[in-house]
């Protein structure tokens, strides 16, 4: 397996005298979360239970620092805006948080920022903020301030997932990084013409993969993330490290912003099996077939603020 990206991060004034000394190392004060319901269902004679949990606001500290390398431990590449955040071992969860947002609140204002890279020396509600989302709630002579921030349910604007394929990736093993899906993700499963769906492992460097391959390609690829939406971008090839653009849309035209708690590792319900009809997407490249995606109804309206986890 090639080698794997995420070269690491290169902390900031008083972010580096901060991480050296363990005794002021930035500890959250996690914020109440309100059980408000549990809600028990049958189906088809199968139970299933659903916790619903309130929004969570937590308290910590953020410092920031300038990505040493092209990409973060998610293996995205930097937003256009850049603002990204990296999140210590408990909230990264082995990357099964990347890809989903923070909304931060400092002295200065509130930024929305990317989960984007692993900072180990992190502890619980110490967020390490990329140099230009820090200094829009902070001034970063200061090096460290005082936070609030909360885990955000369909940021507006994202939902439309870019697939790439892996460097190194061939038809004997496959590697894919599904971006911009807005809420983490919690399965990605692969299809191969004439086969059934089979799933990927997540690595903890973000990666799907599956060690034997999945044949020449194209692909049918079913993400779903961790608030049940799921959607199938159809006719992704094995190109690696080309960009690949679908209109596989795992949340209603740009979605609405709400709070939820954040990632668990736990796993989510997730969508029954559309029947929407397929949409055409727009593919990488002119001279590449087009990519089309079916997925779950949208919905442009409100989302709840609560976050759904099953047992």
């Amino acid at each position: 397996m090639p080698g794997v990206s995420g070269l690491g991060r290169v902390p900031s004034g008083a972010a580096a005298a901060l991480r050296t000394k363990r005794g002021i190392a930035a500890a959250s004060a996690v914020g109440a979360l309100l059980v408000l319901a549990l809600v028990w269902r049958v189906a088809a004679g199968d139970a299933a239970c659903a916790a619903v949990h309130a929004a969570a606001t937590k308290s910590g500290k953020a410092t920031f620092y300038d990505l040493a390398g092209p990409v973060g431990a998610c293996n995205f590449k930097p937003p256009a805006d850049d603002l990204y955040v990296a999140l210590g071992d408990a909230e990264f969860d082995a990357a099964a948080a990347c890809g989903g947002f923070v909304e931060v609140t400092g002295p200065r204002g509130t930024v929305r920022a990317k989960v984007f890279d692993h900072c180990p020396e992190c502890e619980p509600g110490h967020l390490d903020l990329s140099r230009t989302a820090f200094s829009k709630i902070g001034t970063t002579s200061n090096g460290l301030i005082d936070i609030r921030y909360r885990h955000l349910t369909d940021p507006r604007g994202h939902g439309k997932l870019a697939i790439t394929v892996a460097k190194g990736a061939s038809q004997y093993w496959l590697a894919l990084v599904i971006d911009e899906a807005g809420n983490p993700l919690r399965k990605v499963e692969v299809r191969s013409p004439g086969d059934s769906f089979r799933s990927l492992r997540q690595e903890d460097f973000n990666y799907w993969t599956a060690d034997s391959g999945a044949g020449p390609g194209p692909f049918d690829v079913r993400v779903t993330d961790a608030e049940g939406h799921r959607v199938t971008a159809r006719g992704v090839d094995l190109r690696p490290e080309v960009l690949q653009r679908t209109s596989a849309r795992l949340y209603g035209g740009g979605g609405s912003t709400s709070a939820g708690t954040a990632a668990t590792g736990k796993p989510k319900p997730t969508a029954p099996p559309s029947t929407e009809p397929a949409v055409s997407a727009t593919g990488p490249a002119a001279a590449s077939p087009d990519a089309t995606a079916t997925g779950a109804a949208e919905s442009d309206a409100y989302r709840s603020t609560a976050a759904i986890t099953c047992d």
